[in-house]
C-alpha cells in the first residue's frame, strides 16, 4: 500500500513564488525586447509615462505644502511642485524634446562617471589593489558610451532611452528567471512512501 505525503504549505508557497518569478521574468524579457526593437515608439511612450509621474509628483508636492502650512517651508515645497509640474507638462507636450534632453544628460553622466572611475582605478593601482583593472575598464566603457551618445545626438535621443529601459527590463527578467530556478531547486519535493 502506498500513501502520498501532503506537501507542506511552505513548499506550495515556494512553488507559487517560483512560478510568479518565471512569469514576471519572461514578461520582462519580452517587453524589453519589444522596447529595444521599437525604440522610437517606446522612447515616446516612456517619456509620456515619465511626464505623467512628474505631474503626479508636482500635485503631491502641492498637497504636502498646503497640509503643512505652519512649518515655514511652504515656499520651497510649492517651488518644488511648480518645477515638477512645469517639467512634466513640457515633456508631455513634446516627448521627443524630453527624450533629447534626457539623452544629453545621460551622455554627460556617463562621461563624468567614467572619469571618476578612471581616477579611482589610478588610486587603486597605486595602492596595488587587484581590482583596479576592472574599474579602469568600466570607466573607459562609460566614457566611450557617453561619447558615442554625445556625438550621435540628436539622433541618439530617439533610441537611447528605449534601449536603456529595454536592456534594464531584459536584465531584470533574466535575474527573475534565475531566482525562480533557485527557488524551484530549493523547494521540497512531494514524495510517496510504500507501507
Amino acid at each position: 500500500m502506498t500513501t502520498t505525503m501532503r506537501p507542506n504549505t511552505s513548499s506550495l508557497n515556494e512553488k507559487a513564488i517560483a512560478s510568479a518569478c518565471t512569469f514576471s521574468g519572461i514578461s520582462l524579457i519580452v517587453i524589453g525586447m519589444i522596447a529595444v526593437a521599437a525604440t522610437f515608439l517606446f522612447t515616446v511612450i516612456s517619456m509620456m509615462v515619465l511626464a505623467a509621474l512628474m505631474i503626479a509628483a508636482g500635485i503631491s508636492e502641492f498637497v504636502h505644502a498646503f497640509r503643512t502650512r505652519g512649518t515655514g517651508k511652504i515656499l520651497l515645497t510649492v517651488l518644488s511642485g511648480i518645477l515638477y509640474l512645469a517639467t512634466g507638462m513640457m515633456v508631455l507636450w513634446n516627448p521627443v524634446l524630453g527624450a533629447l534632453s534626457l539623452t544629453m544628460l545621460i551622455s554627460i553622466f556617463l562621461v563624468a562617471a567614467g572619469a571618476i572611475r578612471c581616477v579611482k582605478a589610478a588610486q587603486l593601482a597605486r595602492a596595488k589593489s587587484r581590482e583596479w583593472g576592472w574599474i579602469l575598464f568600466g570607466g573607459i566603457v562609460d566614457i566611450l558610451l557617453g561619447a558615442i551618445i554625445f556625438y550621435g545626438w540628436p539622433i541618439s535621443g530617439l533610441w537611447v532611452p528605449a534601449v536603456f529601459v529595454g536592456v534594464d527590463m531584459i536584465l531584470n527578467g533574466v535575474a527573475l528567471l534565475a531566482m525562480s530556478s533557485v527557488i524551484g531547486e530549493n523547494a521540497p519535493t512531494v514524495t510517496t512512501a510504500a507501507v
